[in-house]
């Protein structure tokens, strides 16, 4: 940026310019990857979540987590999700891929599904653990 001066109806006025072509570039390059990225999750798992660990809450989900859990995730307890056991594990190593579990639908009574979940800590924050599920598909499907 820079400091100006200009004359507006008798009064000099100062004033700090800036350009902001290079901020808008940047933007447009960090929205390009973000979209590219989410296209790679999106075609990787069947659905993506971000849940809060110390609220034991899920506060982002994809629209593929919503359907496939047949309910919207975002604001439910992580513990309908995913079982405590890959929760702790996740917490101890700080990252897990490929594990094999069992979930539930929202219908209690359905079948539980075999489903294989990637996932990490936040490095910034900790308390926030990002998680991509995948069903296991039987030969048939």
């Amino acid at each position: 940026g820079s400091c100006r001066s200009f004359w507006r109806s008798g009064t000099l006025l100062w004033g700090l310019l800036h350009d902001v072509t290079a901020d808008r570039q940047a933007n447009s390059v960090e929205a390009q990857q973000r979209v590219r990225l989410q296209r790679l999750a999106d075609s990787e798992f069947d659905g993506w979540g971000v849940a809060d660990l110390q609220e034991h809450m899920i506060v982002e989900a994809s629209a593929g987590m919503n359907l496939l859990f047949g309910r919207r995730q975002e604001g439910a307890p992580l513990s309908a999700s995913l079982p405590a056991d890959l929760i702790r594990e996740v917490t101890a190593r700080g990252v897990v891929t490929r594990h094999r579990c069992t979930v539930r639908y929202a219908d209690a009574r359905a079948t539980p599904m075999a489903v294989e979940v990637t996932a990490f800590l936040d490095q910034d924050d900790p308390a926030v653990m990002v998680y991509g599920i995948r069903r296991v598909r039987r030969k048939a499907e």
